[in-house]
């Protein structure tokens, strides 16, 4: 059993990296909105570093599927245990944030056909 998770593992974490959304240019304009100096470039150099950083010791999670307010509070933490440096922090939260409102957009959508 054990060497069946062992092998199942990488699996997982390459299936769950294929899911997690590209930043695109509507993305980009979105979080220039909120940061002048962001752009499409910097957003998938964010998701990058989220997958390598993150994916090496446990699954990562779809952006959409929490606030940014969860994103905020889980990077911070991570951060410290992780030792990420503020750069590469900022990146990856940039990118978690904005593709996190892809969430709040569906449920929006949803609550008002």
């Amino acid at each position: 059993m054990v060497r069946i998770a062992l092998v199942a593992a990488p699996f997982a974490v390459v299936l769950g990296c294929a899911t997690l959304a590209q930043p695109t240019p509507v993305d980009a304009a979105w979080a220039a909105a909120r940061w002048p100096d962001a752009s499409e470039d910097e957003l998938r150099r964010g998701r990058a570093l989220y997958v390598k950083r993150c994916a090496g010791c446990h699954a990562v999670r779809l952006p959409e599927r929490y606030p940014s307010s969860t994103w905020e509070q889980h990077v911070d933490e991570m951060a410290t245990r992780a030792e990420l440096p503020a750069a590469e922090r900022e990146l990856m939260l940039r990118y978690l944030l904005t593709m996190s409102r892809h969430g709040r957009l569906a449920e929006v959508a949803l609550a008002n056909p």
